[in-house]
């Protein structure tokens, strides 16, 4: 089974997270969780695409300071929180670090998306140049 890109790995962790997780254990328990979590980060796999082809595009212009905010955002203002958050204060439990997970790949390329469409990543290239 080949991969071309997130699209698909996303159609395949949503219809046959079981048989993808069977490459790697027989147990029906680890099965069983591992389809949640599969699905849970499925969700974010085309977003993370696109922070990946943004952050290139702006890295490639020389705009690498506002990529690297929004990635350490991401990371340590969002994720980590929002991990510790929904795995002790809510039912989700350890289910949560992998619902902050999904939820920062979807947050930071809608950030790096947002930054890229404003334009203000032009006229600092502008001023530097």
């Amino acid at each position: 089974m080949e991969f071309k890109c997130e699209r698909d790995m996303t159609i395949a962790v949503f219809t046959i997270p079981e048989k993808l997780l069977a490459l790697f254990t027989s147990n029906p328990a680890l099965v069983a969780v591992g389809t949640v979590i599969l699905r849970i980060l499925g969700v974010a796999y085309i977003p993370l695409g696109l922070l990946w082809v943004s952050n290139g595009i702006l890295r490639g212009a020389g705009n690498t300071l506002v990529p690297m905010i929004i990635s350490i955002f991401s990371l340590w203002g969002m994720r980590v929180p929002l991990a510790y958050y929904l795995a002790n204060f809510t039912p989700l439990k350890s289910t949560g670090i992998w619902v902050a997970i999904s939820s920062s790949m979807i947050i930071s390329p809608a950030l790096t998306l947002a930054y890229y469409y404003s334009r203000w990543w032009k006229k600092a290239m502008k001023n530097i140049a």
